[in-house]
């Protein structure tokens, strides 16, 4: 068994192969051991300001998602509040229906104009009943001009045959009968008259109908407007949320922090390192194996790292073959494999050598 010694520590990982029954496994021992890190970090910066806050020091453990250090954020806090105060007035207007309402009202009382417009119409286009009267009121005229010519006719043949009162009454119906002529016809003329008036206030009321309609439209499509301009204000009400935690620098990853990069009062820029943690709890063990061993199936494949320090006893660690490399070095037959290896008490150290 080959062992090595860094420091006062002496490390070896070896490799139990799962698909070897049993009884048959012997461990592969993999040589020129090496511990990393699996995650390291350098935690950066996601906006611009001053850093107002550093919350940790060298040595502390921190967890995944803690607050690390903060940014000014006075500014992004007005920012939102701002966008907050945007969003409820464009809420309240995406909301409201009454100038939909207004314009359905409108609408529709111009439909009722529209339709009592045609109604009266359809009433005034009624003029067969006058002009029958007029026809009836021009024979009563032809009537009483025959009998008033008859009577004159007759007087003139026989003297006193018709009295004077006879032909003055004779002259009296045939005035009656052509004023109520001339009224009749008066009164055609004004229910013609009347009629273009109906059938233009009915087109003005049609014309006035169909702008309604217009308006219930652009007052419908102002709603739809109304209802995006309400959802762009959400969008950057989220936006300026964002931009506010981003302010809030926090740890990728649990581990320690093992070095400040920045420190309060100093100015960063997106993507500065501001500091760098790394895991301590899980490692990677990095080994080379020999191509002999390569008929077992050893990708996830059990491994074990033991530690020993003089005067405490051996420390064993278990993990699983997470790579084996495709290439064979050809000089010594060896490939390169890592296995992961929890390290819950921190007993292990990235850098150790075995």
């Amino acid at each position: 068994m080959s062992r090595q010694t860094f420091g006062r520590w002496a490390l070896i990982f070896v490799v139990l192969a799962d698909s070897v029954p049993l009884f048959a496994k012997e461990p592969v021992q993999a040589t020129s051991v090496h511990l990393r890190l699996i995650d390291e970090v350098d935690v950066p910066a996601e906006t611009t300001g001053v850093l107002s806050t550093v919350l940790v020091k060298e040595g502390k453990f921190v967890s995944e998602h803690d607050v690390v250090a903060q940014i000014d954020e006075a500014d992004a806090v007005l920012a939102v509040n701002r966008a907050k105060l945007d969003l409820d007035v464009a809420a309240k207007q995406a909301a409201s229906r009454t100038k939909l309402e207004t314009a359905r009202n409108v609408l529709a009382e111009a439909g009722f104009a529209r339709d009592r417009a045609e109604l009266e119409l359809e009433g005034k286009q009624r003029l067969t009943e006058i002009e029958s009267t007029i026809l009836y009121a021009k024979s009563a005229v032809a009537v009483a001009e025959r009998q008033l010519n008859r009577a004159k006719d007759s007087r003139k043949a026989v003297a006193n045959s018709v009295s004077q009162t006879e032909l003055d009454n004779l002259q009296l119906q045939l005035d009656k009968a052509r004023y109520d002529a001339e009224g009749l016809d008066n009164d055609l003329f004004v229910a013609r008259l009347n009629l273009k008036i109906k059938k233009s206030e009915l087109s003005s009321l049609e014309l006035a109908t169909t702008q309604k309609k217009l308006d219930l439209s652009q007052a419908e499509e102002d709603v739809q407007v109304a209802e995006l301009a309400r959802q762009i204000k959400e969008s950057e009400v989220v936006r300026a949320t964002r931009d506010l935690d981003r302010r809030k620098i926090r740890a990728p990853v649990a581990g320690m922090v093992v070095q400040l990069h920045k420190h309060r009062g100093e100015w960063v820029q997106p993507g500065e390192k501001v500091m760098r943690v790394i895991r301590l709890d899980r490692l990677r063990a990095e080994g080379f194996v020999h191509t002999k061993h390569l008929d077992r199936d050893l990708l996830n494949a059990v491994a074990r790292v033991r530690v020993t320090v003089p005067g405490r006893p051996e420390a064993e660690f278990t993990g699983r073959v997470v790579f084996v490399s495709p290439e064979i070095d050809p000089v010594n037959e060896q490939v390169r494999v890592w296995a992961e290896v929890d390290n819950p008490d921190l007993v292990l150290r990235p850098g150790l050598r075995g």
